[in-house]
């Protein structure tokens, strides 16, 4: 009979093992980013699409600064998260990655990085990149952060709504003159629409000791308890 209950009692406490609650846990340590309900329009040939920011919270939509003559657009929702630990602080991250087209899953995984600062991996990420890369990459982030309506001369122009209600998250639209699959994947893809959703973030997973061992407490005791009814068997048997 101890045999019999010992599958199934083990799989429900390893799932309270998992699930078992930690009293003072806090917001995870990181940052994520969501787009969602996105619209990505493509007309490589025919260069004359438009799109904007959706209105939001009572603010009103806000266009792209040279509609009419794109060749990719794209326009959507997004959301982000931030929770970050002091620069130079090192931590293990496990940092996804999940993009859908059209619904369907199409490519995306996890990886485990660290011990690592943030300042170590801006400076690993940054350092792959010549000069005049990384130049131009901090320029598009100070502007990204700071004008909702960018002219990029046609090459990369955006929009960005923030919702009044949560500054993290909004509407936005981005518009290029440029092919950029072809700049991207070396090719044109088929012009036409689709749909995609994309989330990725980075999270810490340091745990500390106790804390650890209190996640494994319900699976040990299991153990315990069932080795301890096995020994009080087997002298029932001598």
């Amino acid at each position: 009979m101890a045999r019999a209950l010992r599958s199934p009692l083990m799989s429900v406490f390893l799932l309270l093992a998992l699930f078992w609650p930690l009293p003072g846990r806090a917001t995870p340590i990181g940052a994520s980013i969501a787009l969602t309900n996105v619209l990505l329009d493509y007309q490589p040939v025919a260069s004359d699409l438009s799109a904007q920011a959706a209105a939001i919270g009572g603010l009103p939509a806000l266009p792209l600064l040279h509609n009419g003559i794109y060749k990719d657009t794209a326009a959507g929702d997004f959301a982000v998260t931030v929770n970050l630990p002091p620069l130079d602080q090192p931590h293990l991250w496990r940092i996804s990655d999940d993009i859908t087209i059209n619904g369907r899953h199409a490519f995306g995984g996890q990886d485990i990085v660290g011990p690592i600062s943030i300042n170590e991996a801006i400076d690993e990420a940054l350092g792959r990149l010549s000069p005049f890369v990384q130049g131009v990459v901090k320029a598009i982030a100070n502007q990204l952060l700071t004008q909702p309506q960018h002219n990029g001369l046609g090459l990369l122009d955006w929009s960005y709504n923030r919702n009044p209600a949560n500054d993290l998250t909004g509407t936005f639209a981005i518009g290029s003159t440029l092919d950029l699959p072809k700049l991207l994947i070396g090719e044109s893809l088929i012009p036409g629409k689709f749909t995609f959703s994309l989330s990725a973030s980075a999270f810490a997973i340091d745990v500390p000791e106790p804390v650890a061992l209190l996640i494994f407490a319900p699976a040990v005791l299991l153990l315990l308890a069932l080795r301890r009814r096995n020994a009080h068997h087997i002298a029932n048997t001598l």
